[in-house]
């Protein structure tokens, strides 16, 4: 940490301009200017996923200092990688803790807080955009939940909530780009336990608002066309709730309910079948059918064709 932590006025403006400010900044520049602070805070990976404007992700080795930061408009949630010793202010409240791996932490919007890292880590940060929260709380609740907050939670033990993120850091090391569905799902989904667990103020989460049932065979029927005939494209739940007639966290609800699994792992899966159908009729190069199937490139194929057959590509093509 350099000898004298400074405090980070959003874009050095005003916090009036903040809201603005927003507008003009793409997600990566307005979280990397709340988390690097301080020259003892080392990136060693980070990831604004292609496509996808509501989420960045890194990874950063932390060694002993003292620092100030400012969420702005985003939301920030860390999580040690290892056990740490951290000490955060947030106004008036001290909050002092040896925190074990994967604890959770989360400053809301517009926060300033002081932190301290008493020893040598790793850790992961996520930030979000508050509207997804509005987003997705609204198709939960049933109601308009613009204004929605969390409220500031340190060092939680939460194996639910530290399961989602760890999945998103080891998407973070995927070679190729994840897909703009694997991206959204997995972003609903930390939304939705985010606000049943830690909204500020009274939300009620009806399960029986999403959970009327699964999709009709006609809805299934239309997304299952969808997907065979954009297979080649990068597929979005956007494209495929507005085929069934659904909000894009009821679809993906109701997607599950009626297939078992998820919209990702549908279309993943009906990629591999294709895969299968040219390997064994189509004397084509495997750089091409990975192109046709949708895969990021030949070795996204080789490895998602693999984990759910057994065999690589060509093994398969041979037998």
């Amino acid at each position: 940490m350099s000898a004298n932590p400074r405090a980070v006025d959003w874009h050095g403006e005003a916090d009036a301009e903040a809201p603005a400010a927003v507008t003009r900044r793409a997600l990566h520049e307005d979280a990397e200017s709340t988390l690097f602070v301080s020259g003892a805070i080392d990136r060693l990976s980070s990831r604004d996923f292609q496509g996808w404007s509501e989420m960045f992700a890194a990874r950063t080795q932390e060694r002993p200092h003292a620092s100030e930061h400012a969420t702005g408009p985003l939301i920030w949630i860390s999580m040690p990688l290892a056990p740490a010793h951290l000490t955060r202010r947030i106004g008036a409240r001290l909050e002092i803790a040896d925190q074990d791996a994967f604890a959770i932490n989360i400053a809301p919007v517009e926060t300033r807080f002081q932190a301290e890292i008493g020893v040598p880590h790793e850790a992961f940060h996520l930030f979000l955009r508050p509207s997804l929260l509005t987003e997705v709380g609204s198709e939960l609740s049933g109601k308009d939940s613009a204004g929605m907050a969390l409220r500031p939670v340190f060092g939680e033990s939460d194996a639910g909530l530290s399961a989602l993120l760890r999945t998103i850091e080891r998407t973070m090391a995927e070679p190729a780009e994840p897909s703009r569905l694997k991206i959204d799902y997995l972003a609903r989904a930390l939304s939705a336990d985010l606000l049943a667990k830690y909204a500020d103020g009274s939300i009620t989460l009806r399960s029986d608002h999403l959970a009327r049932g699964g999709l009709s065979l006609r809805q299934l029927s239309r997304v299952r066309d969808y997907v065979e005939a954009h297979l080649a494209e990068d597929i979005h739940v956007n494209d495929l709730a507005a085929i069934a007639g659904a909000g894009r966290t009821a679809f993906t609800t109701r997607f599950r309910a009626s297939t078992g699994v998820t919209p990702y792992q549908y279309v993943m899966a009906a990629r591999v079948e294709r895969a299968k159908l040219l390997l064994t009729t189509a004397r084509m190069p495997l750089a091409d059918i990975a192109i046709l199937c949708g895969f990021a490139d030949q070795a996204h194929f080789a490895t998602a064709f693999k984990r759910r057959t057994g065999r690589r590509p060509l093994d398969y093509r041979m037998r």
